[in-house]
C-alpha cells in the first residue's frame, strides 16, 4: 500500500479548474485500487486563506509498478509530500 501525505495553504477561488485529461484519468484508474482519502481542513475569519492536510492511500496495480504514477494538485503551495 502506498500513502501520500500532502499539506497545503490553498487560496479562496471562486471556481475551481477543469479538471485532468481524460487520457490521464483513464490510464491512473486502471494502475491504482481501493483509493482512500482523508482530508483536514482548518478555515479562520476572515477567509483569505485555507489550511488543510489529504492522506491519499490506494493499492498499485502489479502490471503499473514500473511506470510512473501522475498525482495532481491545484494549488499554489504544496508544503509537504510524503511516500
Amino acid at each position: 500500500m502506498f500513502a501520500l501525505t500532502v499539506l497545503s495553504l490553498l487560496p479562496q477561488s471562486p471556481e475551481p479548474a477543469p479538471g485532468i485529461e481524460k487520457s490521464l484519468a483513464i490510464a491512473r484508474a486502471a494502475s491504482i485500487t481501493d483509493v482512500r482519502y482523508e482530508l483536514a481542513f482548518e478555515i479562520e475569519k476572515p477567509v483569505d486563506k485555507v489550511v488543510c492536510g489529504a492522506v491519499l492511500r490506494f493499492e498499485r496495480m502489479a502490471a503499473a509498478k514500473d511506470s510512473p504514477l501522475v498525482i495532481d494538485f491545484d494549488g499554489e503551495i504544496l508544503g509537504l509530500i510524503e511516500v
